[in-house]
């Protein structure tokens, strides 16, 4: 083999195991999309304690925790592409705010930590790869960004 051969064959052997490596070390979430409806649109009575609460235009309902009873993903525009989602929780007690973010979008990922679906926050405005995820932590009762948790501090 020439000089050139072995430096392309080497390039080619390192790019592959970079792909390899970065398929395997890079996790990845199957999600789906919420459906959000106008909150003119949504019923009334499951509103009607949220709205006293909260300010949102659009409303999504979906069960995290697979329990049959829908969790509440509130959202409101904060400029052109960027929005503020509140998660919240009917309780016999009245509401519980279970994670509060800033995002282009939201997803739910079909994962679960601790029995409580992971939720997705899209920030970039051209890579739909590029997201953080938020997963439940039981004690703090509430979403947290593992992103920050990795960093040493949660969101």
């Amino acid at each position: 083999m020439h000089g050139g051969q072995v430096l392309t064959v080497s390039r080619f052997i390192l790019s592959v195991c970079f792909l390899v490596v970065c398929a395997f070390a890079i996790p990845s979430y199957a999600a789906e999309s919420l459906d959000f409806i106008d909150k003119n649109n949504a019923k009334a009575h499951d509103l009607a304690n949220i709205s006293d609460h909260y300010r949102f235009s659009r409303v999504a309902r979906v069960d995290l925790n697979n329990d049959s009873i829908d969790e509440f993903i509130l959202a409101r525009a904060i400029n052109d592409t960027r929005n503020h989602f509140d998660v919240v929780a009917t309780t016999g007690d009245g509401l519980a705010e279970l994670g509060s973010f800033e995002a282009r979008k939201m997803m739910v990922a079909y994962d679960e930590h601790h029995g409580v679906r992971s939720l997705l926050s899209f920030n970039h405005p051209d890579n739909d790869f590029d997201y953080d995820v938020y997963q439940w932590d039981a004690a703090q009762s509430r979403f947290v960004n593992i992103r920050s948790l990795k960093n040493g501090s949660a969101q």
